[in-house]
């Protein structure tokens, strides 16, 4: 059987276009954060890109966005993100952690994964303590993770 020049522009002309691509954004600058899921028993390192257009989907009012599984996530989105901030830290009440009272002191300080190591959860939140403590006199909690920014908690006397 014989195709005609014709038709066979025909059938070339009812196929479907190739889909479009989703445009690639790359980020200005990528640093590390510190990631924790609830439930587990680690804190990890997290990628954090910084995209100069804080219009993205994916950003936030910083031009922030965090890499989950290859893509770029909306920090809010993100399953690292530090849970709602419980009532507990706003207010300054004391907490109770590994069965110690520990009461906040100073303001949060970014801390290095190498500095600290997972504790205990409270509230879905990640508590750390300075690496092979088993009854640390501060805890840290980390209550932002783009930036491993952990508060300091203090074991009352």
């Amino acid at each position: 059987m014989m195709i005609t020049a014709l038709a066979f522009a025909a059938l070339l002309g009812a196929q479907q276009p190739p889909a479009a691509q989703q445009p690639v954004y790359k980020p200005e600058s990528i640093r590390s954060g510190c990631g924790y899921v609830a439930g587990t028993d680690h804190l990890f390192p997290i990628e954090i890109g910084l995209f100069y257009d804080d219009r993205l989907p994916f950003a936030d009012s910083h031009g922030q966005s965090v890499r989950v599984n290859g893509k770029w996530t909306h920090p809010e989105q993100s399953p690292y993100t530090a849970a709602e901030i419980p009532g507990w830290y706003r207010g300054n009440e004391p907490i109770t952690v590994g069965g110690h009272e520990y009461e906040k002191y100073g303001l949060p300080r970014v801390l290095g994964l190498n500095e600290v190591e997972w504790f205990a959860e409270l509230d879905q939140l990640a508590v750390a303590a300075e690496p092979g403590q088993t009854e640390p006199e501060v805890v840290y909690v980390l209550v932002e993770p783009a930036n491993c920014g952990f508060q300091p908690y203090q074991r009352k006397a």
